[in-house]
Order: structure tokens, then sequence, then C-alpha cells
């Protein structure tokens, strides 16, 4: 899987340059969940305010749908967003759902606010998606999140082996680890149409997926930091 993921990003290399790869791959988040792990309760912050930003996601797809006057790249993206719903042949489940039967099952009640760093992530995102040139948010929903997803959700999954938390407790990360993969790709193809030839707009297109990954590893930092577990009684050692 590591390898698929690691052969993925070389895809990208047009887009997202080196160096924000490979200081989203060396983010202490990342290194941590691979390695030791981050213990439960900081787990559990992560889990918690990581919802309050992937809540929001058909949001951001709204958005940035409202900006696409192609039909045909119109009708690639309301697929990804059907999926998302479990509205498709192949998606019978709402993500979301799954993402709160997460919660219900690691006993996490969401009851602490939203932190200024995981607002940040989402205020910026919604930026980006509601901008009129739809290469903005293409750019940072595909390139700045659905394009890293693999790599930090295989990394959770690491982290949560070592926990060993039940699979079925975290099919949520499991089933985007894939899923995720091919919507980028679909993004990455429509922002070949928006780009065409002028190197200026391939300019924005990395400006805007670095600016995503700058803030997505800001915020999984954050959690590697002693602070991170004097949240309020949300956290339960008990699965």
């Amino acid at each position: 899987m590591l390898l698929q993921i690691e052969n993925k990003f070389k895809s990208y290399q047009d887009y997202i340059s080196k160096d924000n790869i490979v200081k989203l791959k060396n983010s202490k988040f990342i290194i941590k969940c691979l390695s030791e792990g981050l213990d439960m309760p900081k787990l559990k912050n992560f889990i918690e305010q990581h919802y309050y930003y992937s809540k929001n996601f058909v949001h951001y797809m709204c958005a940035l749908l409202s900006n696409l006057s192609n039909e045909k790249h119109f009708s690639f993206l309301l697929e990804n967003l059907l999926e998302e719903c479990g509205k498709t042949e192949t998606s019978k489940v709402v993500h979301l759902l799954l993402y709160q039967q997460m919660l219900d099952h690691l006993n996490i009640k969401c009851s602490n606010q939203v932190l200024p760093v995981t607002q940040r992530l989402i205020d910026n995102m919604f930026n980006y998606c509601r901008n009129i040139d739809p290469i903005y948010g293409l750019s940072a929903l595909g390139l700045g999140a659905e394009a890293i997803v693999p790599t930090l959700y295989s990394a959770i999954i690491k982290n949560c082996e070592k926990l060993q938390i039940p699979d079925n407790f975290i099919h949520f990360f499991k089933l985007h680890v894939t899923c995720d993969d091919g919507h980028a790709d679909i993004m990455k193809l429509i922002l070949n149409f928006y780009i065409g030839n002028d190197p200026k707009r391939l300019q924005i297109v990395r400006a805007v997926s670095a600016h995503m990954i700058n803030l997505r590893v800001e915020f999984l930092d954050f959690f590697c930091n002693e602070h991170t577990n004097i949240f309020k009684k949300v956290i339960n050692n008990d699965i």
C-alpha cells in the first residue's frame, strides 16, 4: 500500500512541489503515527477535530460545483458527491455516517470547541472552493485534500493498529484510502483543462495546493504537542 501511495504522489509532482510532499510525509504527526504512535487521548482529540473539518466535505464540494460551467466536469464531480452521500451503485452508505459511527465506537462526544488550527483549515478550504475561478477549488480540494488522504489515512490506520482498535471501528479511514485516490485523479484531469498551456495558471495550482498542505501539516502537528492532553473530559481510554 505504501509503495502504491508513493508512486501515486509521483503523478502529482507537476502540481504539488516535492518540498510540500516531503513536508507532509515528514510531519511530526505522520512520523509519530508510523513509529510509536499517538496515545489514545491524543488520537481521540485528533479524530474529534478532524470530524469538524470533514463533516463539511459535502459543502466544500457543493461550493466548488457551483462554479463549474462545463457540464462534463460538473457531472464527473457530481458523481463524487453522490458517492460521498451513499447514492451510487458502489457506495450505499453516507460517508459522514461512517465517521459518526467511528465517534460512537470510540466514545468521542464532540463536546470540545473547534480549535483555531481546525477553523483555519475549514475557512481556507471554503474560501478556495467558493472562488468563482474553479482552479482554486480544484487545487485546494483535489490536491490539497483528496490527493494526500491515502498518505495521511494509511498512517492513522497504522496508529490505530498499534492501539488494537478493531478494523470495523475505523472503516471510514480504510474506505477513503482507496476512494479518495480516484477522486483526486478526476480533479487532476479537470485541472488540466483550466491550466491549459499557461504557466501562470500552473503557478496558481501549486500555490493553492502548497497553502492547503501547509495548513494541514500545522493542523496535524498540533496533536503531537503535550498541551493537546488538556482537553475536557471527552477523552475516555476505554473503547
